[in-house]
């Protein structure tokens, strides 16, 4: 509670209807911080303001806030020492116009009689127009000082389906109420109208030295009629505009109070700030492990109280739709600087595009905002892909990048390691990809960091082989590839293919012929044969087992793959055209095949 030596707004609710009454009591309490915000910083004393008597009376008419019905104010009303009383209440404003969300209207027609002294009367008057600031009664004003307003918050169905009245969570189509709030009882301690004000705006721009040593725009600061122009957006943060963002109360907006002739104390509050700024995410499928990304906020200096700070999402990404949030808000216990929200990506299994939330913290009553408060969370699609039937792109002995075409359909890249290291893979001529590139291991793991261009950093270990899986895009992209020492002198052919191990022809399909075209292979060159042997022919993927030999293990695997699939009847796993062997060899029984093994090559 604001203490009554200082200044201070007080709100009345005499004649509120029910925007502030009964269920909607709570909203009460985020007015009165919206008033805090900015009496928190000034340190001016407005003297009393007596209800009248027969020697010294005085008139005045408010607008009621909830029929906007101008009132005469009763001869018992008064305000006390650092006392602004604003009557609050909701209506209907589209007669203001129909993206009014709120208003402030001030005193009107106030005047006074005397039967007294001239002195004290002079004094009575002084009070009534500058409540004890000097400045408010020159001939040019400096200064101002109010004594009664009224504000009104909108209730047409249109404003109140999409005001946010718990300051948590804001939607990109929510009016944040804190915002609105603050917005007019600045207008209530005159910025846009007090004489002061006026005195320093003409041809479009205001001249006030405070004000034009904060903005950084060109020229004077512009104004668009009394309010702040848009224009501003582009340099400075500010809610007086005529289009009220959900933010708070700027150093620019202070500095125009300053500039009207309120004193200023220095913020007190901490600055928050977000200790990242970007993430990559895969969304995964519906059966798979959801992703998710820990945000942490960071107080540049503990509160001996708890502090909330609000966050605003936007983007395609819908909440709860493709993702969820741990929290609402930033919640800082008593003496903790730090704070963490979680979002959890909600995988599914619809082929969809990239998609992006953004995360942005919102000024507070308990906190400033500091450098960085935006985070951006890109989410990349990895449904309706078989890496399987992907097309597969050349290994180049001697190239380090790679070259995707634009044809709508994903690609490929397998290879193996022969020296350990820290992979990157990355488009080259953009600042962000719009497709997702994945490096898979034998056993089917992601691996490695996301970044906005590609694959930031994973690891690869000699002798094990890799698929670099590039999502369809329909623009043709450079991938450039980094090995310590150079890609492709880090890497070979591989002839284990980690996208269907026992695919060894590498077509999609896994047929009774991929088995046999390893025991011919083994009837040619002997029972194990290293992979960097010569005496392997064509570019087949004969090591199934990932091993780095060639065995009749690798086409028992294959047979014991088709064994297990239901009802095999020598139909391919993948449906397309099945390879057929020449009439000599051709056989579709894996059990025949498992003989033909036993009966060609020694197995022990």
């Amino acid at each position: 509670m604001m203490a009554a030596d200082s200044v201070h707004f007080k709100f009345d609710y005499s004649k509120d209807t029910g925007f502030f009454s009964g269920p909607n009591f709570f909203r009460r309490a985020l007015l009165e911080e919206a008033g805090r915000i900015l009496t928190d910083r000034l340190s001016d004393d407005l003297a009393a303001v007596p209800a009248s008597t027969p020697s010294l009376s005085w008139q005045g008419r408010i607008v009621n806030p909830s029929t906007g019905a101008l009132e005469q104010l009763p001869s018992t009303f008064a305000v006390q020492q650092n006392e602004i009383v604003v009557f609050a209440g909701g209506r209907d404003l589209s007669g203001k116009g129909a993206d009014t969300r709120a208003f402030a209207d001030g005193i009107q027609d106030i005047s006074f009689n005397c039967v007294v002294a001239d002195a004290a009367c002079f004094a009575f008057r002084d009070v009534l127009i500058g409540r004890g600031e000097t400045g408010a009664l020159a001939t040019t004003p400096t200064d101002f000082g109010p004594i009664v307003a009224s504000i009104s918050f909108d209730t047409r169905n249109e404003t109140t389906e999409r005001w946010n009245f718990e300051d948590k969570t804001l939607d990109e189509s929510q009016f944040r109420f804190l915002s609105f709030a603050v917005h007019e009882l600045a207008h209530v301690l005159g910025h846009g109208i007090a004489p002061s004000f006026v005195a320093k705006a003409g041809g479009g721009q205001f001249s006030g030295t405070e004000a034009n040593r904060i903005y950084t725009g060109p020229g004077v600061l512009p104004l668009d009629g009394l309010h702040i122009n848009a224009s501003v957006f582009a340099f400075n943060p500010t809610i007086m505009s005529p289009f009220i963002p959900n933010e708070l109360f700027s150093d620019l907006d202070f500095a125009v109070l300053q500039d009207i002739g309120w004193k200023l104390i220095p913020d007190s509050r901490p600055t928050v700030t977000l200790t990242n700024s970007s993430a990559f995410v895969y969304e995964g499928d519906a059966d798979s492990p959801a992703s998710s990304v820990t945000v942490t906020a960071m107080l540049s200096q503990p509160s001996a109280t708890p502090i909330q700070v609000p966050i605003s999402l936007t983007g395609v990404a819908s909440t709860n739709a493709d993702v969820s949030l741990s929290a609402s808000t930033f919640s800082f216990a008593a003496n903790q600087t730090t704070a963490s929200i979680t979002i959890n990506v909600v995988a599914d299994d619809i082929n969809e595009t990239t998609e992006a939330v953004t995360l942005d913290l919102a000024n507070s009553a308990s906190a400033d905002l500091g450098t960085n408060t935006s985070f951006r969370l890109t989410i990349f699609d990895d449904d309706g892909v078989n890496p399987a039937t992907a097309p597969r792109l050349s290994l180049s002995p001697t190239a380090n990048s790679v070259n995707i075409p634009g044809d709508n359909q994903p690609h490929a890249l397998l290879f193996r390691a022969t020296r350990s290291g820290t992979l990157r893979v990355n488009a080259a001529g953009v600042d962000q990809i719009s497709e997702a590139v994945i490096l898979i291991d034998r056993s089917g793991n992601r691996l490695g960091t996301l970044g906005s261009t590609g694959i930031s950093a994973a690891e690869v270990v000699s002798g094990q082989s890799y698929a670099l899986l590039f999502y369809s895009r329909s623009t043709p992209r450079t991938f450039n590839l980094e090995l310590p020492g150079g890609f492709a002198s880090g890497t070979a052919e591989t002839r284990t293919n980690i996208l269907l191990p026992a695919d060894v022809t590498g077509d999609g399909q896994v047929l009774a012929s991929d088995a046999l075209r390893i025991i011919n292979q083994l009837n040619t060159s002997g029972e194990s044969i290293s992979v960097d042997s010569t005496s392997l022919v064509g570019d087949e993927f004969f090591d199934v087992s990932g091993d780095g030999v060639v065995t009749p293990v690798d086409a028992l695997q294959v047979i014991n793959f088709l064994i297990i699939q239901d009802g095999f009847n020598g139909e391919p796993l993948i449906a397309g055209s099945p390879f057929h062997l020449a009439d000599d060899d051709e056989t579709d029984d894996p059990m025949m095949l498992l003989d033909q093994v036993m009966a060609t090559v020694d197995l022990f």
